[in-house]
């Protein structure tokens, strides 16, 4: 495959802040850590031991801020904030499973490289499907040395036989973009909101800095597109492992969409960025096995009615269904993966969450004036910032006794809600982190106490 003029053979990819989104859970930690000690986390600490490895993390720490601990006290209590979050919440930077199916797709071997600990990420990956995709994931422990040394690429590499020129590297670690690109492999520096958001230079420590997964995806297939096809009424491209539809064959398409769960005995994997963009549709069927759907899949479909989201999804893309006429929206799991997908969609009225959806996301239902209730599930234990933005008519909103945490804006220039329902009692309300900015009209209405 040639990338920037050179014969790529084999991608490295780290895993925290670069496939996983995961940093904003260190940062969590990293406070609780140095509040039980009565300090404020240290300027850049994150980023000085990200690339270390728990292990050296560990032993700097208390080197540099609490010499009269043992690091293996430091790392216990590391692994044990970290563990439930790797096990259950962590989720997968968005559109990033395009990219491996793509480098797989031109014969690209994969590995991993990661600072992380086995006993964490391992799990981790294993819960978001995309172990398999790696023939190698190596961490810092097992090679004795962090990402201030390239040694961890260097032995990959070799296992290979493999000159640097013939790999890729993808970091969001600022020290270890540095290290990678020093050493003469090829690096892009992939956005992290963590990790280098706001850093300066940020290009002189790589060949390449991406802002999205999604956006690279894109440029790499016009420049070498995959093969196209055309099967059972569909434009189709093909992956390894699946099949990825691209939208109807002919403009003349049936008004009921039915996508296939499989094509030839492979699974229908994803849906393509503006597959059916604007198109007259009466219903719209997803079949279960589908991952991923993609920027604009649905933006702006006239006429259906419901859609049913499979358990299946674990990423929809920017405006998947922005615009659309869709009155019904129903999850049938959690959707690891979501960013402004349902903004705008003047018909809807009624979201119905399993109680596996346990947080929203960031916009994710902002700008829908027509619905005037939301039902959040038991199990549902936070509303991210700006969930609900701008839903003008919303009126009543019931909550669940599982709710921790109402993020700020969660319900901003929502003036028209009036009634709460709290399936808790009073008491149990009062341990809701519900931040004041931007909730003024929640926290303003009629609640009602179920207990």
């Amino acid at each position: 495959m040639n990338l920037a003029g050179r014969d790529i053979q084999l991608a490295i990819f780290d895993l925290d802040g670069t496939l996983l989104d995961s940093t904003g859970v260190w940062d969590e930690i990293d406070r609780d850590f140095f509040a039980k000690r009565n300090m404020r986390v240290p300027v850049n600490y994150g980023r000085t031991i990200v690339h270390m490895g728990l292990e050296k993390g560990a032993e700097w720490t208390r080197d540099n801020f609490c010499p009269d601990e043992k690091p293996e006290d430091i790392l216990a209590e590391w692994r044990a904030a970290s563990k439930k979050a790797y096990e259950e919440d962590i989720s997968l930077k968005v559109d990033c499973t395009d990219v491996l199916e793509l480098f797989l797709a031109h014969d690209v071997h994969l590995s991993a490289a990661t600072a992380n600990s086995e006993d964490l990420y391992l799990p981790c990956l294993k819960r978001l499907q995309i172990l398999d995709y790696f023939e190698n994931v190596v961490d810092v422990n097992s090679v004795k040395e962090g990402k201030s040394s390239s040694k961890i690429y260097d032995e990959i590499t070799a296992k290979y036989g493999l000159s640097k020129e013939n790999v890729i590297v993808f970091e969001d670690s600022l020290a270890a973009m540095a290290t990678a690109h020093d050493a003469g492999y090829l690096t892009v520096g992939v956005f992290d909101e963590k990790s280098n958001k706001g850093a300066i230079n940020c290009e002189d420590k790589c060949d390449l800095f991406i802002e999205d997964w999604g956006t690279f995806c894109r440029q790499i297939k016009a420049k070498r597109p995959l093969p196209i096809l055309e099967k059972e009424g569909f434009i189709v491209r093909r992956f390894c492992i699946g099949y990825e539809i691209m939208g109807f064959i002919h403009d003349s398409h049936p008004l009921d969409l039915v996508v296939p769960q499989s094509i030839e005995g492979r699974p229908v994997l994803s849906i393509d960025a503006e597959a059916f963009e604007n198109h007259l549709l009466h219903t719209v069927t997803l079949p279960n096995g589908l991952r991923e759907i993609h920027e604009s899949a649905f933006r702006g479909v006239k006429g259906a009615a419901e859609i049913v989201i499979p358990a299946s999804v674990q990423s929809i893309s920017y405006c998947a269904f922005c615009e659309s006429s869709f009155s019904k929206l129903v999850f049938e799991g959690y959707v690891l993966g979501m960013f402004c997908s349902f903004v705008g969609m003047d018909n809807l009225r009624q979201i119905v969450f399993p109680s596996t959806f346990t947080r929203t996301h960031f916009r994710a239902f902002m700008h829908n004036t027509a619905l005037e209730e939301v039902d959040l599930p038991e199990g549902m234990t936070h509303v991210a910032m700006q969930t609900f933005k701008d839903c003008s008519s919303l009126r009543k909103v019931t909550l669940p006794t599982t709710l921790k945490r109402i993020a700020p804006n969660a319900f901003y220039r929502c003036p028209k809600i009036a009634e709460v329902i709290y399936r808790g009692s009073e008491e149990e309300k009062a341990k809701i982190n519900i931040d004041k900015e931007g909730n003024e009209t929640l926290l303003a209405a009629t609640w009602r106490y179920l207990k």
